[in-house]
């Protein structure tokens, strides 16, 4: 789901769902407060889903398949930075990606930005991704406690992302493939919105549909400052390793 919020008159988020195969989910968030977020967001999701498509199939190694998705996201840069700089309306534009793979046996995570990938495992949920942001930096480095991460005025600053410079940082995190667990994939209108315990316990108490229009509506309903996309994704069984 994605959802404007109650402020922002355009919609700089993108998020894309391989609904054939379920195995590639992406979240992108352009970069709020600069020239044409929502052309970023669109060219990188786009250009990522199309190399996968073209590139990409379940049954290549594991290992082959996390670079051609670096290469995916490197030329997403590539392209991005190159049309930022052909057109002024589109200077300076960026975006966040947050990108999840499930293969046979193991998960696959890669984030650039400060969009999330959670998992909810039995009663807790976990954050898997880090925020490559300010507030990050500050928060691991101890100068400002967790409470002051969540209401901190510079929340809004990045310190990577796609599209401004070619030097860009990228996580990867490979987890194995469990039963039972949902993954969330979300932009950080939704984080910055809701609390970390909060998102836990609405994850635990509904279906991933009620928890996917509840989770947009308590956003919303806290003010809905920016721009809320999510992906829900309820893992119930091992998928068949043949497959």
């Amino acid at each position: 789901m994605t959802d404007v919020g109650n402020v922002r008159k355009l919609n700089e988020d993108e998020l894309f769902i391989d609904e054939k195969y379920q195995r590639l989910f992406l979240v992108a968030d352009g970069m709020g407060g600069h020239n044409a977020g929502d052309v970023a967001s669109k060219m990188a999701v786009n250009i990522i889903r199309n190399y996968y498509l073209e590139n990409i199939h379940q049954d290549m190694p594991l290992d082959s398949i996390k670079e051609a998705f670096l290469d995916a996201i490197k030329i997403a840069n590539e392209t991005i930075i190159r049309a930022s700089k052909k057109f002024d309306h589109l200077r300076n534009m960026g975006t966040t990606l947050n990108l999840v793979y499930i293969h046979k046996q193991e998960i696959v995570f890669i984030n650039v930005g400060d969009s999330r990938a959670y998992i909810l495992n039995g009663n807790v949920l976990k954050q898997i991704t880090i925020d490559h942001s300010l507030v990050e930096e500050l928060l691991r480095t101890g100068r400002i406690s967790a409470s002051e991460a969540h209401n901190h005025p510079q929340k809004n600053i990045i310190t990577s992302c796609l599209g401004t410079k070619d030097d860009y940082k990228v996580d990867v995190y490979r987890i194995k493939k469990m039963e039972n667990i949902k993954i969330l994939l979300c932009t950080d209108g939704l984080t910055n919105a809701i609390e970390h315990i909060e998102l836990e316990e609405i994850l635990i108490n509904s279906n991933v549909n009620e928890a996917t229009e509840k989770l947009v509506s308590q956003a919303k309903a806290y003010g809905g400052f920016d721009n809320i996309t999510l992906i829900l994704i309820e893992l119930e069984e091992p998928r068949d390793t043949n497959e």
